[in-house]
């Protein structure tokens, strides 16, 4: 076992780099995993043909969420877990921001107070 004794030292120092270049491999692909989630959800969200256009928060728990779904539009509220359709909107294509179309059957409800 003399033979052994010097070499004792040296497996040590060895095993202790193998183990952390191996947790330094696996730190990487878990945050190669995360990151690939991230984008590729982004990316995926881009496509869809359902995307909240603009959300205006009323209280911090009511909001106003301006949904297109392909050329419809929605205009729909939210109170904390509940979902309510306000309204729909005419198709965006002709209308300028913050104008209402021809075809729209009544004018925007302004509302007032705090």
């Amino acid at each position: 076992m003399p033979a052994f004794a010097g070499m004792e030292g040296s497996f040590w120092q060895q095993a202790v780099k193998v183990l952390a270049a191996l947790s330094g491999l696996l730190g990487a692909f878990l945050l190669g995993v995360h990151f690939l989630k991230k984008f590729r959800g982004a990316r995926l969200g881009s496509h869809s043909s359902i995307r909240v256009l603009e959300t205006h928060y009323l209280t911090s728990r009511t909001m106003l969420h301006l949904v297109a779904v392909g050329q419809a539009r929605f205009l729909v509220g939210s109170a904390g877990e509940r979902l309510t359709l306000l309204t729909v909107l005419p198709p965006e294509e002709g209308a300028r921001e913050g104008e209402w179309g021809k075809d729209s059957s009544r004018p925007p409800v302004e509302y007032e107070g705090s």
